[in-house]
């Protein structure tokens, strides 16, 4: 796993969680976060399109022939990040997440019952 926050003092906040299976590499790995947008806890966040400034996103990736094939969650396709406990003094953030998301050639792919508990 892997997780990222960080401040830009012109954009704001962003966040991003990444699970992988490092010892198989032909597993997909799933990434989640949010672009220029303070998480809460208790809050809810409607995924969207990656990169879409105020808004969070979800991501699947999957090993293709040559690098990686990715799915995003995409309108009409939904999905939502729920961030169950943040604590900034012992550095801890917790969720879920669900998500449907669509590959290039129009594929998709069901992620349910997310979830992460970690230090950042």
């Amino acid at each position: 796993m892997y997780l990222f926050q960080s401040y830009n003092p012109v954009k704001g906040w962003f966040f991003k969680v990444s699970a992988s299976d490092l010892e198989d590499q032909n597993k997909p790995m799933v990434s989640l976060g949010t672009y220029a947008l303070e998480i809460m806890e208790g809050g809810v966040y409607p995924l969207t399109t990656p990169y879409i400034e105020g808004k969070a996103f979800g991501d699947y990736f999957q090993k293709a022939p040559v690098g990686l094939e990715e799915y995003s969650v995409s309108s009409p396709l939904k999905g939502e990040l729920r961030i169950t406990r943040l604590d900034h003094q012992k550095r801890i953030v917790a969720g879920a997440f669900w998500f449907d998301a669509i590959n290039a050639v129009g594929d998709k792919v069901k992620v349910r019952e997310g979830r992460f508990d970690m230090k950042f």
